[in-house]
């Protein structure tokens, strides 16, 4: 019930920011939607783990991808069973707004961030240590905007974070 509540909240807030054409600037602090991203003062999210916050490294892209962009928004649970939001780019907002990563040499780097039902509105870096089942990444020729519509993507499963950081061959 918990996880229903947490995704309904935030696809209606999604709906809302859709609606009426706003953006929240990743990195700011909106007064009046009181949506924050910080960088790795918050919980961390996850088993624990220390740092500013890890990255998701992926490797042997094809070349097709070269400077294309990537990026993720994947709602799951961490492994305590804790719903949460793990967004992949150079920052993001919980609206869905992720600023995607350029793909060069066949590899991308993705800053890891974190929602959870305790930070609410709250984006973090990711410190955590978790396992997580899929990650669905998103790849585009540009470099902002909804994960959820992107050119084409590829998922991973069976994520390994440790310290926030995970990487995974193409």
């Amino acid at each position: 019930m918990k996880k229903l509540f947490f995704v309904l909240t935030t696809a209606v807030l999604l709906i809302l920011t859709a609606c009426n054409g706003s953006f929240v600037d990743p990195g700011t602090m909106d007064m009046a939607g009181g949506i924050s991203t910080g960088g790795g003062g918050g919980t961390g999210g996850g088993g624990g783990g220390t740092g500013s916050g890890g990255t998701f490294t992926i490797t042997g892209i094809p070349a097709e991808y070269n400077e294309m962009y990537a990026a993720f928004i994947e709602y799951t649970e961490d492994s305590r069973g804790n719903d949460i939001i793990l967004f992949g780019g150079q920052n993001a907002a919980i609206f869905g707004e992720v600023k995607y990563c350029l793909i060069s040499g066949g590899r991308v780097s993705l800053p890891v961030w974190i929602s959870t039902m305790e930070t609410g509105l709250e984006v973090n870096r990711y410190t955590g240590n978790d396992t997580i089942s899929s990650i669905e990444v998103g790849i585009d020729t540009y470099d902002q905007g909804m994960v959820q519509w992107p050119l084409t993507s590829k998922t991973f499963k069976s994520v390994k974070f440790t310290n926030g950081s995970a990487s995974v061959s193409w």
